[in-house]
């Protein structure tokens, strides 16, 4: 559902270092924020839940509301402390975080005047320095702009863009952060893909992984028959390899480690089968299942795994899971070796798409 409105972000106090405060003075700091504006930048013609090195900060992530918008929040990595960063009515998703650990970009449709795929959809890219306040929405450069993550120099922000309007505009972009121009093509769809999903750039900048999705129709969503691999290919948009098979291991969601040796997926949802988390070194060579979930139905616990995200120290990765019933969402965590699997917290919330925060 698209709702009427603006969003707004909160604006915690300028610091030299990142700054929590409490949701209440959140709030009413948004005075200030009407003060100094939103920008939105609107661009001209056309030309990653990456995990970047550093300390464990807070965790980014949604709250998907049944009958209210999905809005982004931050927390500790035990999800206490947790602060909303964004308020209106229409829908945040998809966080990730800057290498320097201050800016957020996300995925917002506060431009969007229909439901999809209504003509007058659009999903936009949006900023949000969370010392500052300072935020951007980018509205140029394609109607559907999905799954933004940062170059490791913060300059540049990668996308996926799928237009079910216009199959010539698909493919694997870029822009500049700070204005959301020099909009670049990185690739386009390969041979025999419907749409590309979370490209994320690896910590050293030189690659570029993200999945390519085939589906019978590009309309279709949920559980509709599909299958995905996942690719590598330069920054500068050669050399693309895949490395993962189509087939029943569908590939979604992916993410590079911090030391950039290893990629992490989700497959997605299967007859009989629920998604669940694969693990392979960066050039595709032991691919191994991570977690294992329950076929369904089943009354076993951790029913299904999705959005991996890496913590920048590397130790373990974080993901939203269903640890009962598929009747609501938590987070887990898990060791890159598949052990230590932990419920982090159970809450009647519905978090979705984990980020976490690098403190350089």
């Amino acid at each position: 559902m698209h709702r009427k409105g603006r969003t707004r972000f909160a604006v915690s106090d300028a610091a030299a270092t990142l700054v929590r405060t409490s949701t209440s003075q959140r709030r009413r700091a948004l005075g200030a924020a009407a003060l100094v504006g939103l920008l939105v930048a609107t661009i001209g013609a056309p030309p990653t839940l990456a995990a970047y090195p550093g300390a464990n900060g807070r965790v980014a992530y949604v709250i998907e509301g049944e009958d209210s918008p999905t809005h982004l929040w931050w927390a500790d990595p035990d999800l206490s402390d947790a602060e909303q960063l964004t308020f209106g009515d229409y829908d945040t998703y998809d966080p990730a975080w800057s290498a320097d650990g201050q800016t957020l970009v996300f995925s917002t449709d506060q431009n969007s005047t229909a439901p999809p795929p209504e003509p007058g959809f659009r999903i936009d890219i949006a900023t949000l320095n969370v010392v500052t306040g300072e935020q951007h929405v980018f509205t140029a450069g394609g109607i559907v702009k999905e799954q933004p993550s940062f170059s490791p120099d913060g300059s540049r922000i990668l996308y996926a863009m799928g237009n079910p309007f216009d199959l010539a505009e698909q493919g694997v972009f870029t822009i500049r952060a700070s204005d959301g121009g020099d909009r670049r093509r990185v690739i386009g769809l390969p041979n025999g893909v419907d749409y590309p999903q979370y490209p994320r750039y690896s910590p050293d900048g030189s690659l570029i992984a993200f999945t390519g999705v085939k589906e019978a129709s590009w309309r279709q969503r949920g559980r509709a028959p599909r299958e995905g691999a996942v690719y590598v290919v330069k920054a500068d948009g050669t050399g693309l390899k895949r490395l993962t098979p189509f087939g029943d291991l569908l590939n979604f969601t992916v993410d590079w480690s911090p030391d950039g040796s290893q990629l992490v997926m989700q497959t997605d949802w299967r007859p009989g089968i629920r998604p669940s988390l694969w693990i392979m070194n960066a050039d595709g060579s032991h691919l191994h299942r991570l977690t294992d979930e329950a076929p369904y139905p089943s009354n076993r616990p951790f029913q299904a795994s999705f959005a991996p995200t890496w913590a920048p120290d590397g130790s373990m990765i974080m993901f939203q899971c269903a640890p009962g019933e598929l009747s609501f969402w938590d987070f887990c965590t898990i060791r890159p070796d598949g052990s230590g699997r932990t419920l982090v917290r159970s809450t009647p919330e519905f978090e979705r798409r984990p980020a976490w925060q690098p403190v350089p």
